[in-house]
């Protein structure tokens, strides 16, 4: 007799995605590689700002990157998977429907979870500095706004199925990254473009225990404070488009 989640099959899902040691160095190795070259060694890191420092904002922003990155590299795979059959195999078993899915949210969330703790760590063995209240909402906010992008991974590898797929999504969110001002300060007329980009909301959230809507500016002022509703109206949206994007995809590919 089969358990609501059935464990067995979860923990081999998650030993999966914890074996996987390409998607382990790019999702958890490559962003704690960027907060140590752009912020822990940067002669800016330990500029106050807000109630922490400079590092602390480039921290969070690495964390993000980290978590998106997981989240997308994780639905991409499962979303090739079914495509390929596996689907079809798994409902030869007695794993029902609603096992399977808590087995790949489970994925989802450690895949999301790893690259965000191993960057607050190389954080906290740096030169960060934040009150620990903020540090640990950040964290937490960072996790909850990264999965919304598994939808993103979804769409793209129901538009083009085929292992390069997770690829392409993976490398374009470096582009959005720094279009959201995640990597670097842009400057504030770049800024008022970057709020309309995909990660400018969650960039946003994961950052607002530090920052209560601060923004870093390439040019003087150097600072500009943004309203909550910007980034949860941004988040919100683009949500939406990808789930309704993936929707749409998979339905066409359903039809085929």
């Amino acid at each position: 007799m089969s358990s609501p989640i059935n464990l067995r099959f979860t923990g081999w899902q998650v030993y999966r995605t914890l074996a996987d040691v390409t998607t382990m160095f790019f999702t958890v190795g490559l962003p704690v590689v960027f907060y140590l070259i752009f912020g822990a060694s940067m002669s800016y890191a330990e500029i106050p700002f807000q109630d922490g420092n400079v590092a602390a904002s480039v921290m969070i922003g690495m964390a993000l990157y980290g978590g998106v990155s997981g989240a997308i590299s994780v639905t991409g795979q499962v979303h090739l998977e079914y495509s390929s059959g596996w689907a079809r195999q798994l409902a030869l078993t007695p794993l029902t429907t609603a096992q399977a899915l808590f087995a790949q949210l489970c994925c989802v969330v450690t895949a999301t979870i790893l690259p965000v703790v191993a960057v607050n760590i190389a954080g906290l063995l740096t030169t960060v500095e934040m009150p620990a209240d903020e540090w640990i909402l950040a964290a937490l906010i960072t996790v909850v706004v990264s999965v919304p992008f598994g939808f993103y991974g979804l769409a793209i590898t129901a538009a083009w199925a085929s292992p390069n797929a997770i690829s392409i999504a993976t490398t374009s969110v470096v582009v959005l990254a720094f279009a959201a001002n995640m990597f670097t300060p842009l400057t504030e007329s770049l800024l008022n473009f970057a709020r309309f980009t995909p990660l400018y909301g969650a960039t946003a959230l994961a950052r607002w225990p530090l920052t209560d809507g601060w923004q870093l500016l390439a040019e003087e002022p150097n600072f500009v404070q943004h309203e909550l509703w910007y980034a949860l109206v941004n988040i919100g949206v683009w949500t939406a488009i990808f789930v309704a994007a993936w929707l749409i995809l998979r339905r066409r590919m359903t039809r085929r």
